[in-house]
């Protein structure tokens, strides 16, 4: 879990799910996102080499809504 926040903004608390994940299947807040739609909440990891823990990056948005 993390937060994200700007002055003048409300503040975001969101959550980020790696693929490979055992508790991803147990998860009820992941277990709502349809199917089709869990790649684009799902992140995968890049491997930069054979021994390197995977990198991830992860594109946060803060916009008024």
């Amino acid at each position: 879990h993390f937060r994200v926040s700007k002055r003048g903004l409300r503040e975001l608390s969101t959550q980020m799910y790696f693929e490979g994940e055992k508790l991803n299947e147990s998860d009820l807040v992941l277990k709502r996102v349809p199917e089709a739609e869990r790649p684009r909440v799902v992140i995968t990891g890049a491997k930069s080499g054979t021994q390197d823990p995977p990198l991830f990056r992860f594109d946060l948005v803060i916009a008024r809504g």
